[in-house]
Order: C-alpha cells, then structure tokens, then sequence
C-alpha cells in the first residue's frame, strides 16, 4: 500500500502501484501481469467513479488473487472523466478463478460506493488506519450474525412443516 502516490498520470499511476505486487507470493511474473493489466486498461476505462479507479485484470500471471493500494493527494486525471482517481486499488486475479474476480469487484464497488467509506479511506494517515477503515466498512456492509434463536425458529418452522406435511399425507 503506498498512500503517497508521487505520479500525476494515469499511466505512470497504475505503474506505481501495481509494482507494489512485483516479487509478492503469488506473482509468478510481473512484466507478464503488467502488460495484461494495461491490455485490459485499454478495452475501456477502470476509473469508476467518486475519485476512484479499479485497474484490474485476469491473468496467468498469478497464482491467487493480490490487490494492491495507491492513493494521491493530488489526483490522476482520467480520460472521459471529469474528476481525478486518488484512490486506486489494482487487481490481480487468476484466469481460473473468474467467481471469486467478479465477487471481489462486486464487493470493492459495494463498499466504495458509501461516501462514508470513501471518505474515511481517502483520510486514513497510515496503512493500518486504512486497513482498520477498510474493515468497518466491511463490518457495515455484512449481515448481522444469525443467532442461535434464529436457527432455533428455523428449525421449529421446519419441523412443524413436516409434520403438516405428514398430516396432509396420511389423511
């Protein structure tokens, strides 16, 4: 993660951050992931609004999926865009794991789309207070945790309608 991004273009950017995964566990090949990462920068803009961009790409570059942070005071401008991206987030997934690739964007988009939540990451002062901002608002987004009394009465409503079912059958 790199809080401070010194570059002002897109390319140079996406650059910087992504090499925050170069010679991590589970990047096979750097330069290979790289050059798929702007091939699929090319097909159409990963900027996605609200100041961010989700630089992402499927790749056999790698052998787990590996996210890597950039933010910049300053902003990247994008094309087609009117505002800059200081939050970039580059995505790394493997070509076999395509479910768990869209559930993570899904994810990503879900959380960032809370301007609370891209508020605090765009204030967090250092990696573990972004990481700390990243978890509460994974917090919010995720159910309650089911309590026992809700298996309970799940489980109660089945057992009745079994036995419903039996009556009605043996009638």
């Amino acid at each position: 993660m790199n809080l401070s991004l010194a570059s002002t273009h897109k390319g140079a950017a996406i650059k910087e951050v992504a090499r925050l995964l170069n010679g991590q566990p589970g990047m096979t090949d750097f330069q290979g992931f790289y050059r798929d990462l702007l091939d699929r920068e090319e097909l159409d803009t990963t900027y996605i609004k609200h100041e961010i961009a989700v630089p992402h790409g499927r790749t056999t570059y790698v052998s787990k999926i590996m996210l890597a942070v950039g933010r910049s005071k300053a902003g990247v401008a994008y094309p087609n865009s009117k505002e800059k991206a200081h939050l970039f987030f580059v995505l790394a997934t493997p070509k076999s794991a395509s479910d768990a690739y869209l559930s993570t964007i899904s994810e990503m988009c879900r959380l960032l789309h809370i301007p609370e939540n891209r508020d605090a990451l765009l204030k967090a002062p250092t990696p573990a207070a972004f990481i700390k901002a990243v978890a509460a608002a994974e917090k919010k987004l995720s159910p309650p945790p089911r309590t026992k009394r809700t298996h309970i009465k799940r489980a109660l409503k089945t057992k009745r309608q079994r036995r419903q079912r039996h009556a009605r059958a043996s009638r």
